[in-house]
C-alpha cells in the first residue's frame, strides 16, 4: 500500500491525520484492480500502537475515495471532509464524523451541485464550516462556505459567490469570534478572502 496524507491537526496530545491508501484493499481477489480508499490515523503520545481506520466506501457500486480535509470538535472527535466514486472516478463529496474508538457517528452526502470539500473547521457555535464549490453548469462555479450542525443534514447557514461566471473555489477555511474566513480563488485566477459573519 501507498499512503498519502492530505491534512492533520493535533487534539490534545495527540496527532492524526487523514488521506488516501492506494492499494489492492480486496483481498479475497487475487485479481482486484488497485484502488484508493479514505484513511484515518490516531496517534498516541504513550507510545502504544495507533488506530488505523480505512473506512467503508458507502452503498452502491462506489469502489474508491480519499479523505482530504479534517477538523475536531469540542468532544474531541474527527470530522472528515472526502469524495467517494466509482473506478471511471467522478468525486461525490462528503462530510463524516468520527468517535474516539473510531465509529462512524454522522455521514452527510453532499448535494451533487456541491464540490468535495477541501478545507473543514470546526466552530464553537457547534457547526463545521467546510470550504468548496458550488457548481453552476460547465467551467462555471461560486465560491462556497457552508456550515452544518452535526447530525443534521440541511446546512446551517450558505454562502455563495461568484462576480462573474467562472471558475470560484474556496480553498481554505478558519473560524475567529463572530467571522468565518474563507480564501480561495475567483474571476481570473485571483486570490478572493470572504469575510462571512454567520
Amino acid at each position: 500500500f501507498d499512503e498519502t496524507v492530505r491534512d492533520c491537526i493535533f487534539a490534545g496530545e495527540q496527532l492524526r491525520l487523514v488521506g488516501e491508501v492506494y492499494g489492492r484493499h480486496e483481498w479475497s481477489d487475487p485479481q482486484a484492480p488497485k484502488r484508493m480508499r479514505p484513511f484515518l490515523l490516531e496517534t498516541d503520545p504513550n507510545g502504544d500502537a495507533p488506530l488505523w481506520v480505512v473506512p467503508g466506501l458507502g452503498p452502491g457500486n462506489i469502489t474508491q475515495g480519499g479523505a482530504l480535509t479534517m477538523a475536531i470538535d469540542e468532544q474531541g472527535r474527527t470530522l472528515m471532509g472526502l469524495y467517494t466514486c466509482t473506478d471511471a472516478c467522478q468525486p461525490a463529496g462528503e462530510i463524516r464524523r468520527y468517535d474516539a474508538d473510531g465509529e462512524l457517528s454522522w455521514h452527510l452526502m453532499l448535494p451533487p451541485d456541491t464540490s468535495m470539500p477541501r478545507a473543514l473547521a470546526w466552530s464553537p457555535a457547534g457547526y463545521v464550516v467546510m470550504a468548496s464549490a458550488q457548481v453552476i453548469a460547465d467551467w462555471e462555479t461560486k465560491f462556497l462556505l457552508r456550515a452544518y450542525l452535526p447530525g443534521t443534514y440541511t446546512p446551517a447557514w450558505t454562502y455563495a459567490k461568484a462576480t462573474l461566471p467562472n471558475l470560484h473555489l474556496a480553498q481554505a477555511v478558519a473560524v475567529a469570534p463572530d467571522v468565518v474566513i474563507g480564501g480561495g480563488f475567483g474571476s481570473g485566477g485571483y486570490w478572493t478572502l470572504a469575510f462571512v459573519a454567520p
